[in-house]
């Protein structure tokens, strides 16, 4: 602001809200005065299992799909989750040459207990080693075409 007026991001002064508080109050009670509740709503249609017949094969057999198209249930839902759960921020780790950002991890199984939580194979170990591998692996070198 050195140059007298707002240079950055945000609101400016004096500017009204898109959706002021009282446009959102009426809409509020005209729903409840017509006995709507859009959450309610969506979430009927999310629900709603109801077919139709959109035409008949050559065996003379109906052809059934639903009433309300998947990818409405899916915007309804998709709208839903966005007010039962807050959204997720997107986090960034960043270091600097001080200090930077580092992981460690410390396993705290060995391959062979791995297996036969994996697998159910017994594991049987040599020196913490598997000595037999699990159905399906490949033995030997995996040759790429």
């Amino acid at each position: 602001m050195t140059l007298g007026r707002k240079t950055g991001g945000g609101s400016r002064l004096g500017i009204k809200n898109k959706h002021p508080r009282a446009f959102k109050d009426q809409l509020r009670q005209y729903c409840e005065s017509l006995g709507i509740d859009p959450f309610r709503y969506m979430a009927d249609l999310i629900a709603d299992k109801s077919l139709i017949c959109v035409g008949v094969d050559a065996n003379g057999k109906r052809l059934m799909a639903p009433l309300v198209p998947i990818a409405i249930k899916f915007n309804c839902a998709k709208e839903l989750a966005s007010y039962l759960e807050p959204k997720q921020r997107q986090v960034t780790l960043a270091g600097d040459s001080d200090s930077p950002v580092s992981f460690q991890y410390q396993l705290k199984i060995t391959l062979a207990q791995a297996f036969e939580r994996a697998y159910g194979i017994p594991a049987n170990q040599q020196n913490g080693q598997a000595t037999a591998l699990p159905p399906g692996l490949p033995v030997g070198p995996i040759r790429r075409p």
